[in-house]
């Protein structure tokens, strides 16, 4: 078996896993939206579905920052792999610029928006459980 062989062994193996991320990134953002919807068409039963709306909008948020890490990880040895065999048309990762796609811009904000909304659900808790009053 010869140098190339193994850098196209490389090459195929990495190629999959890129794709099997991506797909998984985007599925995960997907049943984060899901939960959300169902949370919130129940939310005349419990009160408290805010709550479960920030947890899962941190927790894809958080989730899509993990796999694009993998995504960027797994880019740099298909690049590497890529080049060996004589393609030169996987793009390189610039670590200079945060919003490197679009998934890494929604995951970010999917995360801020959720510890937002965690953050006023805190604060008006804390204001109610201080005054003994539903007033804030």
């Amino acid at each position: 078996m010869n140098k190339t062989s193994n850098y196209i062994t490389i090459y195929e193996q990495r190629y999959e896993t890129y794709r099997h991320l991506d797909k998984l990134r985007w599925f995960i953002f997907q049943i984060g939206i899901s939960v959300i919807a169902t949370i919130i068409s129940f939310k005349h039963i419990k009160n408290s579905a805010i709550w479960g709306v920030s947890f899962v909008l941190i927790s894809t948020g958080l989730v899509m920052l993990k796999i694009n890490h993998g995504i960027d990880k797994n880019n740099v040895i298909l690049k590497k792999a890529a080049t060996k065999i004589g393609d030169n048309g996987i793009p390189s990762i610039h670590k200079r610029h945060k919003f490197r796609s679009i998934s890494w811009l929604v995951a970010y904000i999917l995360t801020i928006i959720g510890i937002s909304i965690l953050l006023y659900k805190l604060a008006l808790f804390t204001c109610d459980f201080i005054t003994n009053q539903n007033i804030c």
